[in-house]
């Protein structure tokens, strides 16, 4: 919550307000969090550009949204998205925020004092494109609060439980899955990316971590509820 607080101030003054947009070409996934969170605090708007996605479709994504800040990790590889780079006409600022540590830990750590409205856009997701241009959905923060307190309620979640998170943050099982159980109180196991597609590595961190709760298909439920034997 500090470190966030720190980048949504930093933020602010590269121009991130309530109803601005901004895309986010994250890859370490406690970065990832941080981001995420900092973006809700200015009271914007989040687009998710996956690292894996192909570069037509990061270009289109980002122009079609209209994004007048890009957030990433890697300045080089995020500035190609752009046309013309950081000198395109495009109006939008990239912003390495792995570069800009120094003048994010300068920022105050104490909570914004952001008015957000229940019908103000939280993040937009694009479908998959398949049956012509991928579209944007724009989810509202009444959505996401009102699932998050359903999921809540229903799961139960406590204190004493440990959710893993293996969702892409491209994917809107990232939300659910990541706050249901920080709005319990409950702690998240955040995986890299290369991780949450090795099944050792998530038997691992469930054994570890004594994780109470993730979300998964019935297929890898199964793989991870039986014992494995692991060949050289």
């Amino acid at each position: 919550n500090a470190v966030s607080n720190r980048w949504a101030r930093f933020l602010k003054k590269s121009g991130m307000n309530p109803g601005t947009t901004a895309a986010l070409a994250m890859k370490e996934p406690l970065q990832t969090a941080i981001a995420i969170l900092a973006v809700m605090k200015t009271g914007g708007c989040y687009i998710p550009i996956d690292d894996d996605y192909p570069e037509q479709r990061k270009r289109y994504m980002l122009k079609d949204s209209n994004a007048k800040i890009l957030i990433g990790e890697d300045l080089e590889k995020i500035e190609q998205l752009i046309p013309g780079g950081t000198a395109g006409t495009t109006g939008t600022e990239v912003i390495d925020i792995l570069g800009r540590q120094g003048e994010i830990a300068a920022e105050s750590d104490e909570n914004l004092e952001i008015e957000i409205h229940p019908e103000d856009a939280v993040y937009i997701i694009y479908t998959s494109g398949t049956t012509g241009k991928p579209k944007g959905v724009v989810v509202e923060h009444r959505q996401v609060v009102n699932t998050l307190n359903y999921r809540r309620e229903a799961y139960g979640m406590t204190p004493g439980d440990m959710a893993l998170q293996l969702f892409s943050y491209s994917f809107d099982g990232y939300i659910t899955g990541f706050f249901t159980p920080l709005l319990s109180g409950a702690g998240v196991v955040l995986l890299s990316k290369a991780d949450t597609k090795d099944l050792f590595k998530i038997r691992e961190a469930i054994h570890r971590y004594r994780v109470t709760h993730f979300i998964a298909v019935p297929t890898l439920y199964r793989a991870t509820s039986t014992p494995l034997i692991q060949t050289m």
